[in-house]
């Protein structure tokens, strides 16, 4: 069983065999344990039912060979909606294909009679000219001494008696005759290991031809012969030189099989040579397998050198780089330092020009006043022109100098010389003149800045006051607050006097670049 690669003998290899214990079926092409075909009967329990739909795509394999797709493959299938066979066509084609069949099985039963009449009590041979006869069969195999082991199949083969102590080079052959019987006079039979590489060609012979046999039919004949073992033909150093060989031979095609154990002994000579060789090659080995360690040290140690060499220059780069980080630091910690004790210094100066306001309006008096300490050379500053004229409190309208650089629709923050500031909002702009006003809370006199700005409360962490402190500060926009770095972060932190490393926290910069990308 473990030599038979083909365990049911349907002519296809257990490997490639879906249905390796069951001879009717071999293939399952869409794998849900159903054949595709089923030649004979199933000995399978309960017995396997034949695939109506080999690739499992809803059709079955008859509509698709009549609609010329392919019953093998789920990505070829009939378009949607089409009748291929319909069932008055399927009925009649099956009605006349019976009839056709029942009328070829007579004609084919008229011409045999009479071959059979014809040939008499030489039915064997009519039988073999029908290809029934293949050659050897088991049945008419016979040995001497006669043998008790096996059934002449490839599943259950004779087996042979074993022969061992042969010299290396030398040869041998079986102890028993092997006779077939009811052979076709003039055939040659083969005989040949199916494990022919891995013994090296030992069991090989030449065609054997049928030889006329008085006991035999007219025409028929049969084969005696002796297996054989030759140590000479064998290619030494490929494989092994000695021990037991076991040949798995086939005697016709595919008909007789048997088993054969031979036990190769080397000869003191020749195992020496082979010793001695071996002793070479041992020797040959253990140098090359020196040479290797020596190369492998030597390159574990470089390499263990370089990454020594390489950590220590990280180490240094590392270090030098946190001295560097740290020199940063400090010196923006400095200026940090500077700047809140400047800040501090000027609103101690400013506390009397902040009598009688609000604390609202007092802190944004103490925030513009800080813009002065704020890098607006990184930041840049919004677009602003000045009012034409004077506008009255809740004015629709506003006339500009410049309102080129303005939105269609938009928001602009107005500063006057008095000192107040607040946000308007526009639906519309016809030249200089922005229209659909809203938000103007008082009146504004003529030549006022007029500055374009983002509503800014779209972003996480701002809302109206915050806004209003960053528009006093002098930040209208997104495009501002996205130039910021980690510098003016804290700067603007300090300067709207919000929590300490909020503007960090609250990711402005990153929002802000989302929020011109969106709007662009």
């Amino acid at each position: 069983d473990v030599l038979d690669q083909d365990s049911d003998d349907d002519g296809v290899v257990d490997a490639n065999d879906a249905f390796p214990e069951d001879p009717s079926a071999s293939i399952d092409t869409d794998g849900d344990g159903n054949p595709d075909t089923i030649i004979g009967i199933s000995n399978s329990i309960p017995p396997l039912i034949e695939d109506l739909d080999d690739d499992n795509d809803t059709w079955s394999d008859k509509d698709e060979i009549a609609c010329g797709t392919n019953p093998l493959s789920n990505l070829s299938v009939p378009p949607e909606g089409l009748t291929c066979v319909s069932v008055n066509s399927e009925s009649q084609f099956d009605f006349l294909t019976y009839w056709w069949c029942c009328a070829l099985l007579f004609l084919l039963v008229a011409l045999l009679i009479p071959i059979v009449i014809v040939a008499g009590e030489r039915g064997n041979k009519v039988l073999m000219y029908l290809g029934i006869n293949r050659g050897p069969q088991p049945a008419n195999t016979t040995f001497y001494p006669a043998l008790t082991v096996g059934k002449g199949t490839q599943r259950e083969p004779f087996v042979l008696s074993p022969i061992t102590g042969v010299i290396m080079g030398d040869s041998v052959e079986s102890k028993e005759t092997i006779t077939i019987t009811k052979l076709e006079l003039g055939t040659e039979i083969r005989v040949e290991d199916l494990d022919s590489t891995e013994n090296e060609n030992r069991f090989s012979m030449d065609l054997i031809e049928v030889q006329e046999d008085d006991s035999e039919e007219e025409e028929f004949g049969s084969i005696v012969f002796r297996l054989n073992f030759n140590d000479n033909k064998a290619t030494f150093g490929t494989q092994r030189p000695d021990g037991e060989f076991i040949g798995n031979i086939r005697i016709g095609t595919a008909s007789v099989y048997v088993k054969w154990s031979v036990t190769v002994d080397a000869d003191p000579d020749s195992k020496d040579k082979i010793d001695d060789a071996d002793d070479e090659d041992k020797e040959k080995l253990e140098l090359e397998e020196s040479r290797i360690k020596k190369a492998e040290e030597e390159a574990r140690e470089k390499a263990t050198a370089e990454v020594k060499k390489q950590a220590e220059e990280d180490a240094k780069k590392k270090a030098e780089e946190e001295s560097r980080i740290k020199k940063i630091e400090d010196s923006a910690e400095t200026k940090m330092a500077e700047m809140e004790a400047k800040m501090a210094e000027k609103m101690a100066e400013m506390e009397a020009q902040m009598e009688g306001l609000t604390k609202k309006e007092a802190e944004l008096v103490r925030v513009a006043a800080k813009a002065e300490f704020i890098d607006f050379e990184i930041l840049g500053k919004s677009e602003s022109t000045e009012l034409t004229e004077e506008i009255e409190k809740g004015s629709k309208t506003i006339n500009l100098i410049d309102a080129s650089k303005f939105p269609e629709s938009g928001f602009g923050y107005i500063s006057d010389s008095s000192g107040e500031h607040f946000t308007v909002k526009w639906k519309a702009k016809s030249g200089n003149l922005l229209t659909g006003v809203s938000g103007v809370k008082r009146m504004v006199p003529g030549g006022a800045l007029i500055y374009n700005k983002d509503d800014l409360k779209r972003a996480k962490g701002i809302g109206p006051f915050i806004e209003e402190k960053l528009n006093a500060l002098g930040i209208y926009t997104f495009l501002q607050i996205s130039k910021m770095d980690s510098e003016l972060e804290d700067q603007v932190n300090i300067a709207i006097e919000f929590f300490p490393g909020r503007v960090k926290r609250d990711e402005w910069v990153n929002q802000s670049k989302n929020f011109i990308i969106e709007d662009n």
